[in-house]
């Protein structure tokens, strides 16, 4: 594997003076490394099977349904698109989404919309920084449009906002659902369609991993080794590794960073000119439950354990068969309390998994 740029400092044969610009080299090897970022990530998911739609009644795919994959961070904006809208009567088409968390969690993309004009094979976007919804008499378009405007009661799940705003600070991974039902439209019989299926896009902040370790202050101590100071993330595993050509690297020490300051000696005195390298190990992906307990409130609360930085998504079921995310976050210290502020209604399994 090439490392990636972490820092390397060169060390002298003893007796010899260090140059006065002592190169440094930056070397990192992660295996899972995203990086803060200071404009949204955007990523796009697809499920392209067509949906029926019949002239009464759910969708041949009800709910259809995009599974979001280990995506950990902080949605900032989702956008929705149909592809390939075909219908005689698109006003007495419902159209909801819902997120990772259910139907508690949804919005009406198409509600009584569209009266009097049939469409035909038209895509739409849905998206709240468009200039206006869905007509609702008259000729529907291609185009990008905002969410129905209400929050309407009717053959689909009850949804819970009127604008995909709802979904910010949400949790992405899972089960993003689609239902559609038309609640018939007699005399007309004729049923419809989203042919080409539809599609999420979603602007997020990644969640962060533990940064860099770094040399510095490096020097030949009194007997002749060398010795530097690293400085990186609690808990972050390091390799030290030596090298006379830049090109082969040897590992000589393998740790955990025991504080964010650690001082290294090679206590081997290099005998020629080496080069030294810290490089960082991807974290375990090994986050553990402890301690769980129902507390004053009657919430379930458990203490989180593992590797500073480690994404992490919560995950609950009734039958351990069916898992529901219910939070999103990364390890910020080691040991985490983590408290479900949703008192439970009935027995409920809990479990945590990390990104890979």
């Amino acid at each position: 594997m090439n490392p990636a740029p972490i820092t390397c400092a060169r060390a002298a044969r003893p007796g010899r003076r260090f140059l006065t610009g002592l190169w440094l080299v930056l070397a990192l090897r992660m295996a899972h490394q995203p990086v803060a970022a200071q404009t949204p990530t955007i990523v796009s998911f697809t499920n392209s099977s067509a949906i029926s739609i019949p002239f009464y009644g759910q969708a041949s795919n009800y709910p259809s349904v995009i599974t979001v994959p280990c995506l950990s961070g902080t949605l900032q904006k989702v956008t929705v698109t149909l592809s390939g809208l075909t219908d005689p009567a698109p006003a007495f088409v419902e159209i909801l989404l819902a997120g990772p968390s259910g139907p508690g969690q949804a919005v009406d993309l198409m509600y009584d919309q569209g009266s009097g004009s049939g469409v035909n094979d038209v895509t739409l976007t849905f998206d709240d920084e468009a200039a206006a919804p869905l007509p609702a008499n008259g000729q529907i378009t291609p185009g990008t449009y905002q969410t129905d405007d209400g929050i309407d009661n009717g053959d689909n799940p009850p949804p819970t906002t009127n604008a995909l705003a709802g979904f910010i600070g949400t949790v992405l991974e899972g089960d993003w659902s689609l239902y559609v039902f038309d609640s018939g439209s007699f005399p007309i019989t004729t049923s419809g369609a989203i042919s080409n299926g539809w599609s999420l896009t979603f602007y997020y902040f990644p969640l962060t991993q533990p940064g860099p370790v770094q040399f510095s202050s490096p020097q030949i101590n009194g007997l002749g080794q060398f010795q530097a100071t690293l400085s990186g993330p609690e808990g972050t595993p390091v390799v030290i590794e030596t090298s006379t050509d830049l090109l082969t690297w040897t590992p000589i020490a393998t740790n955990d960073m025991a504080a964010s300051s650690v001082v290294f000696t090679d206590t081997n005195a290099p005998t020629n000119q080496l080069f030294y390298q810290a490089v960082v190990l991807s974290p375990p992906a090994t986050v553990q439950f402890g301690s769980p307990e129902i507390n004053g409130t009657g919430q379930f609360q458990a203490t989180l354990s593992g590797p500073v930085g480690t994404p992490l998504v919560i995950e609950t079921s009734a039958d351990l068969e069916t898992w529901t995310p219910i939070a999103t976050n990364a390890m910020a210290t080691s040991s985490v309390v983590f408290t479900d502020t949703n008192a439970p209604t009935n027995q409920l399994f809990y479990r945590v998994t990390t990104c890979p």
